[in-house]
């Protein structure tokens, strides 16, 4: 993201410092002259899929470096677009001008729009990479750690289904207990949490940071680490939380929310102490009672985490 840019003219320096919105777009840029001190800024708009918005005199061609932060090759008008990393992205169109190298996932119609641009909601999300989805309220540096939990915690989850798969193979022809089937559907679960983490967030699966007094105002409790409902995309991450600053139980976290955004629920659904592996004392009785029941190492986010992430 641009901080400053500084032209040297005839020789002495003028610096020009950025100032963002919310999405990361550089909205002004504020002069500084060595003789003379504060000098003209220059103000920027925007359309909400990133058209330049002014009143017939384009912004400065050093200014590149415009919506969401994303560097714009700065052309005719109509020719502009914005480098994403992994992708170009055109604002006059408001779409990628390539396909999507991560494909869509089954639960959201936008996915399926491999030129879609944050499922049609410039306003709330960006795309720092052309790849994955963020909503708002991360710091770069917040985001960078948030995105490195997912794919650890991907690659773990990829891993253990695969294993499961092939234990489920070698049990089946002699399975008369339906251990192969218990095998194949934790499997499936696993890799169904994958699709998510690895989300381009044009399906919807997308990331919003907040503090622990947001999660409590919106119902929840700030030791939440993280929090979503049951088969939501949206997953709200307490950046307060003591978990963001161990990456091993920051993935652990980022998987177990994954799972719940595909449908699966803490046990029990109704009422009485769900289960945790570290939480209250009623919730680790709970948790190392459901351990010994098969059926919950299916369906349980903790059950299935705790075995990658012990």
């Amino acid at each position: 993201r641009m901080v400053a840019q500084v032209d040297w003219g005839a020789g002495t320096p003028t610096r020009r410092f950025a100032a963002v919105d919310h999405l990361g777009s550089t909205r002004y840029l504020v002069g500084l002259d060595d003789a003379l001190g504060v000098v003209a800024e220059e103000a920027l708009e925007f359309y909400p899929f990133g058209q330049f918005k002014f009143d017939g005199t384009p912004p400065d061609p050093d200014t590149t470096h415009l919506f969401t932060g994303h560097e714009r090759d700065l052309g005719l008008h109509l020719s502009e677009l914005d480098y994403m990393h992994a992708r170009y992205y055109s604002p006059n169109l408001g779409r990628f001008v390539s396909v999507d190298p991560v494909g869509g996932t089954v639960g959201s119609s936008q996915g399926w729009n491999r030129y879609s641009y944050v499922t049609n909601n410039p306003l709330g999300y960006v795309d720092p990479t052309g790849e994955y989805g963020r909503g708002a309220g991360f710091t770069d540096e917040q985001w960078e750690d948030f995105d490195e939990a997912q794919k650890k915690a991907a690659d773990k989850m990829e891993k253990r289904a695969q294993k499961l798969e092939d234990k489920a193979q070698k049990k089946e022809e002699n399975d008369k207990t339906g251990a192969a089937n218990r095998l194949r559907a934790e499997a499936n679960n696993l890799r169904q949490g994958v699709e998510v983490l690895r989300s381009d967030g044009s399906d919807g699966y997308v990331a919003f940071g907040i503090s622990k007094f947001v999660m409590t105002d919106m119902g929840g409790n700030e030791n939440w680490a993280a929090g979503t409902l049951v088969c939501s995309p949206e997953i709200w991450v307490n950046l307060d939380h003591a978990n963001w600053s161990d990456p091993y139980r920051a993935a652990r976290t980022a998987g177990h929310e994954s799972l719940h955004n595909i449908g699966l629920y803490d046990e029990p659904v109704g009422p009485g102490e769900k289960g945790y592996k570290r939480g209250s004392p009623g919730q680790i009785k709970r948790f190392n009672e459901i351990k010994k029941e098969e059926h919950f190492h299916v369906i349980t986010p903790e059950l299935l985490m705790d075995k990658i992430f012990p």
